[in-house]
């Protein structure tokens, strides 16, 4: 059974209160969540929140836990 992509935005918090939002394609939030822990972060973020298509918060990560 083939899984449908699903559209996931990707929010990269910075120290100064600067958001930089990329949006993603991932068959589940799963696989999000590990594309926006891969992902190159800017390099001014301290933190990342991962948004469903409904808008709702799947999963969040301030950037000293991907240590």
């Amino acid at each position: 059974m083939a899984h449908r992509l699903q559209l996931f935005r990707v929010r990269f918090f910075g120290w100064s209160g600067t958001v930089l939002e990329v949006e993603i394609s991932a068959r589940d939030a799963i696989e999000a969540v590990r594309m926006a822990r891969e992902a190159k972060w800017p390099p001014t973020a301290v933190a990342f929140r991962l948004i469903d298509t409904d808008g709702r918060e799947v999963f969040e990560q301030p950037k000293a836990d991907r240590m």
